[in-house]
């Protein structure tokens, strides 16, 4: 009971009456409506044909076909939570319903997928997305993404979902995945204690200003953003390891990093 190339009936084909139960017709693959097809057919009493032809019409009642779905690859930025859109999540139906929901059918495989419960665009725990969970189309904008802290990198994450059409889910998964584009994070210090000796001055390291950057770039700069509480701080304009007048540091000045052992001070 299924069309199989080469099967097609041809014009003037006579079939019996004992084989009838083995003519058959299928419609085009999702066509439906009334008078969607004819054909003509003459009829025999075991002797002669009728001398008219009789018309069949095919009308063809319209069934629920199921939405499709499809892989995305969608950009976000490290660091910063991505909102989703409708348009983030392939969507087909031949019937033309409107997609009404996702459901998430494989959960993120990095980073932090989450309904955002109180609209604030950001993570909170407790809104974690959970395995199967359905979001309304309408709501769709309150689910988001983040990466883990510092962390990037094309293909990051995944998450597989289905879509719906207000009646079925699509018949098959899809997935999106995230690429998550690095951000520059800044680089982090911290106190030290240097040790320097009376009336002696002291010329300062690149290893005297402690220096940390997740990103791995190397120290260019530092900035005085306080000045020295007693002694001198100086910049050691003519490289004679010595403090002149007119040599202060200055609130605020920018030390490159290769210039930083003209940096001293005396007490």
């Amino acid at each position: 009971d299924t069309y199989d190339s080469g099967e097609d009936v041809t014009i003037n084909q006579e079939i019996a009456i004992a084989d009838i139960a083995n003519l058959g017709f299928v419609s085009a693959s999702n066509a439906n409506g009334n008078t969607y097809a004819t054909f003509s057919f003459k009829v025999k009493d075991g002797t002669d044909y009728s001398s008219a032809a009789g018309t069949n019409t095919m009308n063809i009642a319209a069934v629920q076909d199921l939405p499709t779905t499809g892989d995305q690859t969608i950009s976000a930025t490290e660091d910063v939570v991505d909102m989703y859109a409708s348009g983030d999540f392939t969507y087909a139906d031949v019937d033309t319903d409107s997609i009404s929901h996702i459901k998430i059918t494989t959960l993120e495989s990095a980073g932090t997928l989450f309904v955002d419960a109180d609209d604030d665009d950001t993570y909170d725990s407790g809104e974690d997305v959970t395995l199967n969970q359905e979001i309304a189309i309408a709501d769709i904008t309150d689910l988001g993404f983040v990466a883990a802290a510092n962390a990037n990198g094309n293909g990051y994450a995944t998450f597989s979902f289905m879509v719906k059409d207000g009646t079925a889910y699509s018949s098959s998964a899809a997935q999106n995945t995230i690429n998550v584009a690095a951000a520059n994070d800044l680089p982090t210090t911290g106190a030290q204690t240097i040790s320097a000796t009376e009336d002696t001055v002291k010329m300062f390291a690149s290893s005297d200003f402690t220096y940390s950057d997740v990103d791995s770039d190397s120290i260019s700069h530092v900035k005085i953003t306080t000045l020295e509480s007693a002694g001198t701080l100086f910049v050691d304009a003519d490289n004679d390891d010595t403090y002149d007048g007119g040599e202060d540091a200055t609130l605020n000045q920018e030390i490159a990093i290769g210039d930083i052992a003209n940096l001293g001070f005396i007490a």
